[in-house]
């Protein structure tokens, strides 16, 4: 292993081991003791098979939505704004890629796939069950992220010129970022897809929840999208540890067929 040229670990997982020595019941990966319960059909939407592909499956698994769909939003809004076409903030941004997302999920709506360049389409919008057991992930994901945006920097590819740091030495580097106060693009893109990621999942929930969009949910449909809800507004933690989504489901015996 010493002599391996590669780091054997990865600073992803150090922002993961900080977020659960804060707190284990919310951040910490002893529920995913809770995920290898659930189905194949469940789990294959947080492990995404096939993301790369040009078929993959499911459409809207964790991979698909972050990794490539929502790369290529972010792109193409930032290339907007420096066209001068669009102003952005970091929190209109982020409502912008939601809804792009969000409107993907109910099948409304196609996305660019990022690898072969494929528009995709849903083949039925996301079920409450499916919808919970990515929303219990992106709790654990979303938080090393906004950890890792405070504490490390993170870069881009060897080569590529949005990254600041690339032609750099080390103490370049260390002098650079001594004195900056700012995101780079690669620590904006990482943060803003992953907040546009789990609001968009909030947008869905209460699209299914509200009346007047006629979607029509059963009794488990509702207790696990007003589970969604809590645990994406922290609802309930202090009095009772928080919502852990993947029990809830097993405990319901939530249907597993997926359509994505």
């Amino acid at each position: 292993m010493l002599d391996n040229p590669s780091a054997i670990w990865d600073l992803h997982d150090f922002a993961h081991l900080s977020a659960a020595s804060v707190c284990p019941v919310l951040y910490g990966s002893k529920y995913f003791t809770h995920l290898i319960k659930l189905p194949s059909e469940l789990t294959a939407l947080i492990r995404s098979p096939r993301m790369h592909t040009a078929d993959p499956t499911p459409r809207y698994s964790d991979g698909v939505l972050f990794s490539e769909l929502l790369t290529v939003l972010f792109t193409s809004e930032i290339e907007a704004v420096q066209r001068a076409e669009r102003v952005h903030t970091y929190a209109s941004l982020t409502d912008t890629l939601a809804e792009y997302v969000a409107d993907y999920l109910m099948g409304r709506r196609e996305l660019q796939h990022l690898t072969t360049g494929k528009m995709l389409r849903v083949k039925n919008p996301i079920r409450a069950v499916e919808l919970a057991t990515l929303v219990q992930n992106k709790a654990y994901e979303l938080t090393a992220s906004e950890i890792e945006q405070r504490v490390f920097t993170r870069g881009g590819a060897v080569g590529d010129s949005r990254d600041e740091l690339d032609r750099l030495s080390a103490f370049e580097r260390v002098k650079f970022l001594a004195g900056c106060r700012r995101w780079l693009y690669f620590e904006i893109r990482n943060t803003i897809k992953h907040r546009a990621h789990r609001l968009a999942y909030q947008k869905v929930a209460k699209r299914m929840l509200a009346p007047e969009n006629g979607v029509l949910i059963t009794s488990d449909d509702y207790m696990l999208l007003s589970g969604v809800i809590k645990s994406i507004d922290y609802q309930d933690y202090e009095r009772d540890g928080g919502v852990n989504l993947w029990q809830m489901i097993k405990d319901l015996g939530a249907g597993i067929d997926t359509y994505g």
